[in-house]
């Protein structure tokens, strides 16, 4: 077997079927299907069941396999880069990953990183903790901001800041106060952004005024972030959200009320491999954050 052979077979195991591999390789089907036939025959074992040829299922032998070659492929990846830098110092790769509520610490960081190296093309994934997790441990992305999550086996982070949430609404809301109650909320419809995450700030919002004995009143759930701040222009609602989501040109149109004895703030943080070949590029961006 080789690497090309290890990375044909990683994307049929990725996609389920040899069409879709074969439309993601950029190659057609009958090849692949040879070399995936090739490397059973080498191996002396089955790595798929072909039952249903359009949702391949690995066996026992396939997910060992996988697993061995994604660490094969990853270690691939790594001994490239740390020799590219020898001459090059620094890499034009650049994957990061970012929560909805980090989005906004990150994209001055990065504006000014890529100012000093404008040679690098930066790859932003945004998504829940526990996804931009999977895709740091599958070497997918680099490295990620984001609230730490409950298993940081095999990462390491360095904390950033605190965020305190604050009380939305828009321009029409009347209110006077300094600040505004856990009380005066409920009776407000409210717009949630919901990711999957067990810690999530939407669930942690519900928490907190179940606690207290509060009903609240919901009018949308988002799962988009873009969504979220377009239907609170338009209206639709207030929302509860951290601080740092609020640019210049958002605060224009809307009202930013500080709660009283607010029980929400995140922190959010740098977490990387602590494993593995960190590159002298991602050394760098670690570095141009200060905490």
């Amino acid at each position: 077997m080789d690497i090309r052979q290890l990375k044909y077979f990683v994307t049929i195991a990725e996609e389920g079927s040899i069409t879709a591999a074969a439309d993601r390789l950029y190659i057609t089907q009958p090849p692949l299907s040879r070399q995936l036939k090739s490397m059973e025959k080498e191996l002396g074992v089955t790595l798929f069941d072909r039952t249903n040829k359009k949702n391949m299922k690995l066996t026992p032998a396939g997910e060992n396999l996988l697993k061995n070659s994604k660490t094969i492929l990853n270690s691939m990846d790594e001994a490239i880069t740390e020799v590219k830098e020898i001459e090059q110092h620094m890499t034009d790769k650049l994957s990061i990953g970012t929560t909805i509520y980090c989005s906004e610490i990150l994209l001055p960081v990065l504006e000014n990183f890529c100012e000093k190296h404008p040679f690098i093309v930066p790859e932003i994934h945004e998504g829940s903790i526990s996804y931009l997790i999977d895709l740091l441990k599958n070497h997918i992305i680099d490295i990620a901001i984001s609230p730490l999550p409950f298993d940081m086996d095999g990462l390491t982070y360095k904390e950033l800041q605190q965020d305190t949430c604050v009380f939305v609404t828009t321009q029409d809301f009347k209110f006077t106060d300094e600040y505004i109650t856990l009380d005066k909320i409920s009776q407000i419809p409210l717009l949630l952004l919901d990711t999957p995450d067990s810690n999530s700030l939407y669930k942690r919002i519900l928490n907190e005024f179940q606690k207290k004995g509060i009903k609240i009143t919901i009018s949308c759930i988002c799962n988009d972030s873009g969504l979220l701040l377009r239907m609170l222009l338009g209206n639709f609602g207030s929302t509860i959200i951290p601080y740092s989501m609020i640019n210049n040109k958002l605060r224009e149109s809307v009202q930013v009320i500080p709660i009283k004895n607010n029980p929400w703030t995140t922190t959010s943080n740098l977490i990387w491999r602590n494993e593995g070949y960190v590159s002298y590029t991602i050394k760098e961006f670690i570095k141009s954050i200060k905490s």
